[in-house]
């Protein structure tokens, strides 16, 4: 079966955050690991229970038999919808109670927040519909920031594959990663730090 690359075309969005973190009393974004197959359930339960979502969501072409196809929206992270709040113990229960929800991704400690520039590189590459598809994530590798065209300021990694140049932007709490293919001439050593 061959596979098709897809673009992204949607997020789930809504409401703001749930209540007030002992630590910085300001929303942060945390991954939630879902059910196999119920990301856009857990999405709008969420998004009913007003807990700030995002599920980005890419085209892809799933075949039907030989001579069909059926265009299909799959989310770019399986198993993933990423909440953003300010973490309490009510909003915890509201979003662990949620039908359809693992629990929320972290350490030992507990949950761990998806730093916020790594969640608005996915958006603009959602914003911008690029042909995005999902990568396998870098460990290894230097990070890049984009300085010419639509994705100018984005921050990500550089990898080579099959002689052309993608530019991955990935989730590091999940081990997750998109690409899209670039120019190396649209790209810089990323001299930056933190979020």
């Amino acid at each position: 079966m061959k596979r098709s690359s897809g673009s992204i075309v949607s997020t789930v969005e809504t409401h703001r955050s749930v209540g007030v973190d002992s630590h910085s009393g300001q929303p942060q974004w945390y991954a939630i690991y879902t059910r196999a197959r119920h990301e856009k359930v857990v999405a709008r339960l969420l998004c009913q229970r007003g807990v700030e979502t995002f599920l980005p969501l890419r085209e892809a072409k799933r075949p039907l038999s030989p001579w069909r196809s059926r265009i299909t929206r799959q989310p770019l992270f399986p198993g993933y919808v990423f909440s953003r709040c300010v973490l309490t113990a009510e909003a915890y229960n509201r979003i662990r109670s949620t039908a359809g929800v693992v629990h929320i991704v972290g350490t030992g400690q507990g949950p761990s927040p998806v730093p916020n520039v790594e969640i608005e590189s996915i958006r603009m590459l959602v914003d911008q519909k690029l042909d995005c598809q999902p990568f396998p994530y870098l460990q290894v590798g230097k990070r890049v920031m984009v300085t010419d065209g639509p994705l100018r300021g984005l921050v990500g990694h550089i990898v080579r594959r099959k002689s052309r140049e993608y530019f991955v932007v990935g989730i590091d709490l999940l081990g997750r990663a998109v690409a899209v293919e670039l120019k190396g001439s649209q790209l810089e050593p990323w001299l930056g730090g933190g979020e």
